[in-house]
């Protein structure tokens, strides 16, 4: 449990970037145009953390997890009080590299024994955690200023940085101990896993980038596209508790499949928008991207338990975060937003493509055992 908390803290400034960027307005010295550079960084930084990690596992033991997480604290700390741009994004982007770090080494352990739960519980808290962040936050920094709110972030890298130094006992990550009679189609398998769980990632940053602009374009507010989009967001508990605790799990591509679809119906959708509707969209591309990314995040593992196998199924979360809106954009420069929708099935189709590979993979692997 102490792992599956240390993961969603360090993957909460995902869920609250938004927020982040609404206190970050208070200083008058950050301008407006520069919020897309300075979250970039952060994602950038935390991709490189989780490849890092995912690459040189042994060379970050506790102790040394421990002063990451005190890094990752003290320019939480200084971002409340950067006076320029430049070093707003060099602090966060050592900040997301710390917390990359941190996150695929917690999540990566957490897997080590009963990966469905293990990653559906560090969605759950992360999501649950990003809610009461968004309304507290802003309450906060409303008494007591945006410096103080956002000095307030750093409770996150610090409630880490205290579980590391509490804790007793062997670390579940170092060299764990598996069977060594993993085939070569169960690798094969894990590897395609992890290739859907990155397409879908993917998918699911370029479909959400394009959400809020086709409400907009709709006519809704932005207090219904917030509603829209809390709602929505509250709704991914069902899915991460659904394929954590549930023993009867609906097959693996039956789900992705009605998953996919649930995912791209935003850009499916044809009809006159309200805030309604809005909402409806809302829940099922969240509920359809949540329930997906842990099924694949759990197969990467389940089929080669390993700890590399492990580590990379954490690092792709991350690495898919930033690697969506770079595609993208891309995709839009190229053909504006039909570009951007384009490339969207394109990816979702892949995954799926990809998990059909992974299942196929493990049914031959079961048949070789048997």
């Amino acid at each position: 449990m102490r792992d599956r908390v240390v993961a969603a803290l360090a993957c909460l400034q995902p869920g609250i970037d938004p927020v982040f960027l609404v206190l970050l307005s208070g200083n008058p010295a950050i301008p407006l145009s520069s919020h897309g550079l300075i979250v970039s960084a952060s994602q950038l930084g935390m991709m490189l953390g989780a490849v890092f990690y995912w690459r040189l596992p042994g060379r970050i033991g506790r102790g040394r997890a421990a002063l990451v997480a005190a890094a990752a604290l003290a320019t939480s700390l200084m971002t409340a009080f950067a006076d320029t741009v430049a070093v707003l994004v060099a602090l966060r982007a050592l900040y997301g590299l710390g917390t990359g770090i941190l996150y695929t080494r917690a999540a990566s352990a957490a897997a080590a024994r009963n990966a469905p739960q293990a990653f559906g519980t560090i969605f759950l808290m992360q999501l649950l955690l990003s809610s009461l962040v968004a309304a507290v936050l802003p309450w906060l920094a409303g008494q007591a200023g945006p410096a103080i709110g956002l000095a307030a972030l750093a409770i996150g890298p610090a409630t880490i940085l205290i579980l590391l130094a509490l804790s007793r006992g062997p670390e579940a990550q170092a060299r764990p101990r598996f069977a060594a009679t993993t085939r070569a189609t169960d690798k094969a398998g894990s590897i395609a896993a992890a290739a859907a769980l990155f397409l879908f990632i993917c998918a699911t940053m370029m479909i959400w980038s394009h959400v809020g602009a086709a409400a907009m374009e709709a006519g809704l507010d932005d207090g219904e596209i917030g509603w829209g989009v809390a709602i929505g967001s509250l709704s991914g508990a069902v899915p991460a508790i659904a394929s954590s605790y549930l023993r009867s799990r609906l097959p693996l591509l039956i789900g992705a499949g009605a998953s996919a679809l649930a995912m791209i119906s935003p850009l499916l959708f044809g009809g006159v928008m309200d805030v309604v509707t809005f909402t409806i969209l809302m829940v099922l591309f969240n509920v359809g991207s949540t329930y997906v990314i842990i099924r694949c995040s759990a197969l990467a593992v389940e089929l080669n338990p390993t700890g590399f196998m492990r580590r990379a199924a954490s690092a792709m979360h991350p690495a898919g975060m930033i690697a969506g809106p770079m595609i993208g954009f891309i995709a839009m420069r190229f053909n504006g937003p039909v570009g951007l929708i384009d490339m969207a099935v394109v990816a979702v189709s892949a995954a799926m493509v990809a998990l059909t590979m992974a299942r196929s993979n493990a049914a031959r692997w079961r048949l070789l055992k048997a």
